[in-house]
Order: C-alpha cells, then sequence, then structure tokens
C-alpha cells in the first residue's frame, strides 16, 4: 500500500528532525541536505558551536547533483576566527553537465541572527574572477575570504549562502557557511 504524498512528507520530515535532534544531542553537527531535480539547486545546512567570543565559519558540502547539475563543495575544515579577522575558505566548483558552461559566483543570502551587526555581501570576496568557465567534467578550486565585522558580538550567527549558477541552462549549485 502507497502512502498519500502529504503523509509520506510528513514522516520524512519527521525522520530529518529526529536525526538532527539525535545529532546535536551527542555533539554532532546535524547536516542535511535537499535537492530539487529540474531546478538543479542544491542546498544544505549545519548547526555547530564555537567557543565564545570567537567567530567559527563552517564550510559545508552540499549534496548530490542530479544529472546536469553542477557542484559546489566546501573543502576547508571547520576554521575560527575573531572580530576584523579574514578567514578563507576553499571551494571546488564541478561542471556535471553534458556540455561546457559558465558559472556566475554570488553571494546568494546572508541571514544575521543572534547579533545587530550585519555581515556585508562585499565582507566575501571571491579569489576568481565571475563567471568561471569550465569543460565537461572539469572543476576548478578557488577561495572565498570572508571578513568578520570588527563590531561583530560573541553569538551573532552569519549563515552564508554562496551560489553558482549555470549560464547554459544547467542549473545553479549552492553552499552554505556559518559564522558564529
Amino acid at each position: 500500500m502507497r502512502l498519500p504524498t502529504p503523509l509520506r512528507l510528513l514522516i520524512s520530515c519527521a525522520l530529518v528532525s529526529m536525526f538532527a535532534l539525535a545529532a546535536q544531542a551527542y555533539g554532532h553537527a546535524a547536516v542535511i541536505a535537499t535537492t530539487r531535480p529540474g531546478a538543479g539547486a542544491i542546498n544544505a545546512t549545519r548547526t555547530a558551536l564555537a567557543p565564545l567570543g570567537q567567530h567559527a565559519i563552517h564550510p559545508l558540502a552540499a549534496g548530490t547533483p542530479g544529472p546536469g547539475t553542477p557542484t559546489l563543495t566546501a573543502t576547508t575544515p571547520d576554521s575560527s576566527g575573531v572580530p576584523g579577522q579574514t578567514v578563507r575558505y576553499d571551494f571546488t566548483l564541478t561542471n556535471n553537465g553534458p556540455n561546457d558552461d559558465s558559472y556566475v559566483l554570488s553571494v546568494a543570502n546572508i541571514t544575521v541572527t543572534g547579533g545587530a551587526t550585519p555581515l556585508p555581501a562585499t565582507n566575501i570576496v571571491f579569489t576568481v574572477g565571475s563567471p568561471v568557465r569550465l569543460s565537461v567534467n572539469t572543476q576548478i578550486t578557488f577561495s572565498a575570504n570572508v571578513l568578520i565585522p570588527s563590531t561583530a558580538t560573541p553569538g551573532t550567527i552569519y549563515t552564508i549562502t554562496l551560489q553558482a549558477a549555470s549560464q547554459n541552462g544547467g542549473g545553479t549549485a549552492s553552499a552554505v557557511i556559518t559564522t558564529t
């Protein structure tokens, strides 16, 4: 017997929530990835803690790609910094599509919780020009340098979504880093 779609979605959400709570209870970061087929968007979130007074930026790889979609993967281990410090994070962008493609790199979203100091997108600088041109099944490694605002207070959390958008209809890949 096949369950109705709303019930299947409810059960899936409950399982994901239980996984995240169990991971946090044992002191682990919870990684939850979702993929929207067709749109090529890959999003992920991660929860982690940093010592009081430090601002840790946690890079994160993003889910499994669908056919023809790019992947944007954070390759740097967790790092931390203090207000006013620049922290570097390495990423790999891969063209999984059937054609050569160009990708525009951008900061898609920045959210701030637990503090009042905004993080301007200009505080995040890529080490490669945009757009990035990639042949089929090739990849490029680049960095994003994140300047932690000098007025950031302990407990402020910045969730930054970096994005690589195909210029030839191959989809969009995202990677999320969280600064606390």
